[in-house]
Formats: C-alpha cells, structure tokens, sequence
C-alpha cells in the first residue's frame, strides 16, 4: 500500500481510530512519556495495513490492532522477573489467541481486496496460440483415383506430378498440377465406378 492510500484510509475511518483504537491501546507506567505517541503512530500503520473500505471492516480492523498490541504488552508482562509460573502462561495463552485473530483477520482483508482487485480488472482479450519450435510445414498429400489419401511408404503409386509435388514442398505450382491431375482422374473414376459399382476387395486397395 502506498502512503497516499494509507492516508486515505486513515482519514476515511477518523471516528474508528479516535474512539475504537487509540482509546484501547495498552498503557504501561513504565512508558517514556513519547512510547504512547509511537504505539499509537504504530497501531495507526497496522490499521491502514487491513486497507479497510466499510465501517464495520474498519471495526474489525481496529479490533484486531487494539488485540495484537494488547498480545505483545501481555507477553512483555509475562517476561518481567517476580511474574509467577501460573500468571505469565495465563498471560502468554491470551497473547497466542489475540495473535490468531489479528492473522486471520488480516489473512482476510487480504483476500478481499485481492478479489475485489480482479473483478475490476477487465477481461484480457484471447490471444493466439504461437507455435512452439520449429514451424510447421505444409506437405502435399497425395490422393488416388477415389480421393483416398496415398500412404506416403506406397511411392510407387504416386504419379510423376504427384511426386513433385509431395516432395518440393515449396513448389506451388507442382501443387497446382498434381491437385487439377488428382481431380481429373477422380471425377473418370467416379463415372467408371458409378456403371460398374466397385467391389468390396477393389476398395481395399492398400
């Protein structure tokens, strides 16, 4: 987040900060006279850290500050010499769950504002697939008198144009040839075929 968005958000939640935050910060006697200026200063960057955009999100954002602060005063208290066995594991347990919460809580403002994020980003137009590697080629596929394509291991089929063209892929004009031969032979055999209907086995033929 960058300053002119934390200062927006401080700014926009001024109430919540005032009576909800400050006034639930830890006070310790022990305090420099200029520690309560930095906790609040403190609690005020972690506010804006939730990026809070209703009221009740700054509530809960200001809640989960007020406990986390709370969570490292129990656990200072829990350090100091004289604290008794039984008081600093009370104190370190209610530290444990106020840290869970400010996770979680944060854990979520995170979420919500990377959905929220999304969904106003607009769709990215489809592009292309690019090919990968080496380009693909375009080769000529024979075909025979019926429109089969001609297996390329049956050379001895293909006609001397059909050769040409199969073989010098780049030669349009071989292509051209070897297509209008292809289709003429095609069109004689269907005329052939359709006084003499083929056989099953004339089919077949490869």
């Amino acid at each position: 987040m960058d300053m002119q968005s934390t200062d927006q958000d401080l700014a926009a939640f001024a109430d919540v900060l005032e009576f909800t935050l400050a006034t639930t910060l830890p006070v310790n006697p022990e305090d420099a006279p200029d520690t309560h200026a930095r906790k609040l200063a403190s609690a005020q960057r972690q506010f804006a850290a939730f990026h809070p955009t209703t009221e009740a999100e700054a509530q809960e954002a200001a809640a989960a500050v007020a406990l986390m602060l709370g969570a490292v005063d129990s656990l200072a208290r829990a350090a100091k010499p004289g604290v008794g066995g039984e008081t600093a594991g009370r104190l370190r347990s209610n530290a444990l769950s106020a840290i869970r919460f400010y996770a979680t809580t944060l854990k979520n403002a995170r979420k919500r504002a990377q959905a929220e994020a999304t969904a106003a980003q607009p769709a990215s137009p489809p592009q292309d697939e690019q090919p990968l590697g080496f380009p693909k080629i375009e080769l000529f596929q024979p075909r025979d008198r019926r429109g089969n394509p001609i297996p390329a291991f049956r050379y001895d089929l293909l006609t001397t144009k059909q050769k040409r063209a199969a073989y010098d892929y780049a030669n349009k004009a071989a292509w051209a040839e070897a297509t209008a031969e292809e289709d003429a032979a095609i069109a004689e055999q269907a005329e052939i075929d359709a006084q003499n209907p083929p056989t099953e086995e004339q089919l077949a033929y490869y």
